[in-house]
């Protein structure tokens, strides 16, 4: 009974779940994907019983002992069959490992892709219902994903696209914050905390909170919230700024997904602390059409 009170509590009486169905449309597609089939500079991970893939530049050693590496969070209808379907080279991730020269951590979220076997485990007589993402569940698998990497990298450069850009804002204000959290109990207090310092962030053509970007114009983020269906993607990122974590906002002022009044550079612009890279080709969290765009995104992407 205590078992389906919990459940009952964590997914909002369902509506979590329901809120999770329309809008991580992954977990409808049936995108299982052989790992046999990876390219030999690419590897398959498990992340606390969830599947990854790490990918590492053709010229270095296929180990996890590197100094640095980019975890990516994807968007809401990207799987890690949809990468390597295509041409890998030319998907975000793929030019994201060109760009880094250094591994690139790629993963599905629970309940989608290669993460598409799980049930709902915590709900009494539900053993045979299949596992539905939530926003709070997606936010939980890029949090197990951004700590392996640290775990086992000391830079970490961590990006997401479209949903996965909110994802990765959330995840990461959440790792800090605990960060912060054991500083502040701590004797000692350093001016800075270390995990700072090993930090980027990346966001790209995403938003500020998803009750935006279904309705622009109206402050209806706290109705979204209390039915499981907003990630307040705008306060985290704030958050990392004010910690000093370098963040760069990647905004294509012609998104056909992504709204006016929705985007997060909109919320940031002159921010001195923020470095916003604009492109203006109709796509959306396609990474190479900044690249096609500017020959100067290239570098300044490289060098963040």
């Amino acid at each position: 009974m205590a078992s389906s009170l919990e459940w009952l509590k964590e997914n909002r009486c369902g509506f979590a779940k329901l809120s999770g169905l329309a809008m991580i449309p992954s977990q409808h597609l049936d995108e299982h994907f052989d790992f046999k089939l990876l390219p030999k500079n690419c590897h398959p991970i498990n992340v606390k019983g969830l599947w990854g893939v790490i990918c590492f530049p053709s010229d270095q050693k296929n180990t996890i002992t590197l100094d640095k590496c980019l975890v990516y969070h994807s968007g809401n209808c990207s799987t890690i069959s949809s990468y390597f379907r295509h041409d890998f080279k030319t998907t975000t991730p793929g030019c994201l490992l060109k760009l880094y020269k250094c591994p690139v951590i790629i993963y599905d979220y629970k309940g989608t892709g290669c993460n598409n076997n799980f049930m709902e485990d915590e709900m009494v007589g539900s053993q045979s219902v299949k596992f539905r993402p939530t926003y709070a569940s997606i936010v939980k698998d890029g949090q197990h994903f951004i700590e392996y990497a640290l775990e086992n990298f000391h830079k970490v450069f961590v990006w997401g696209s479209s949903l996965g850009a909110a994802v990765a804002a959330i995840a990461l204000h959440q790792i800090v914050s605990h960060h912060e959290t054991l500083e502040l109990m701590s004797m000692s207090q350093p001016s800075e905390l270390e995990i700072v310092k090993r930090l980027t962030f990346h966001h790209h053509d995403s938003f500020t909170n998803t009750a935006r970007v279904v309705f622009p114009s109206l402050p209806l983020k706290w109705i979204f919230g209390l039915l499981g269906g907003n990630l307040d993607a705008e306060s985290s990122v704030k958050y990392l700024i004010d910690m000093n974590i370098p963040t760069t906002i990647l905004c294509n002022r012609a998104d056909p997904v992504i709204p006016k009044g929705s985007r997060m550079a909109e919320k940031l612009e002159g921010n001195p602390k923020v470095n916003i890279i604009y492109c203006n080709t109709y796509a959306h969290a396609d990474l190479q059409v900044y690249l096609e765009e500017s020959q100067n995104v290239q570098a300044t992407i490289a060098l963040l």
